[in-house]
């Protein structure tokens, strides 16, 4: 009597095996694919572009900041550099037109880990004023904002009107 009751528990763990393999293969194959973004462009590179210098500000706060934008080929390039190391917990740097809410803001990048930090502008930059807002992901705050005024970036080579 013992030796069928060892019998029938082995029979029925080895099924209870390949019914749990069969369902996890089963669940595998049916699960929905998560959608993936491509990649974004960031930080461009540690030394500032070789362009020419459009605008300049000292944003002040502790550390200090200082900000440019250099133009390159009608290609718009944001420099922050701060006088010290910051210690800002997981900061990303975004761009947002004035009067827009938090959900307009476009995402340049994350704050490398240096002083120095290059982005990318988007062309909204030339057409509209806005500001750059540095945000701690961590702490769930803004940091510090400036502005980013259009005038003050005047007419870019790819807004020009081509004489005709």
């Amino acid at each position: 009597m013992i030796r069928s009751l060892r019998r029938r528990a082995m029979v029925m763990s080895q099924v209870l095996l390949f019914a749990a393999l069969l369902g996890s293969f089963i669940g595998l194959g049916m699960r929905k694919k998560v959608p993936t973004l491509p990649r974004m462009t960031y930080v461009l590179q540690v030394q500032p572009p070789a362009g020419r210098q459009i605008w300049q500000q000292d944003t002040g706060g502790d550390p200090a900041l200082s900000a440019a934008v250099w133009v390159e080929e009608a290609r718009l390039t944001l420099t922050l550099e701060f006088a010290q190391q910051p210690l800002y917990a997981d900061a990303l740097v975004y761009w947002q037109v004035d009067g827009a809410g938090d959900e307009a803001r476009r995402l340049l990048g994350p704050l490398a880990g240096g002083r120095q930090s290059v982005f990318a502008l988007p062309n909204e930059v030339g057409l509209a004023d806005g500001r750059v807002v540095l945000y701690s992901l961590a702490h769930g705050e803004q940091l510090t904002a400036f502005p980013l005024p259009q005038q003050d970036l005047g007419t870019l080579p790819a807004q020009q009107e081509e004489p005709q």
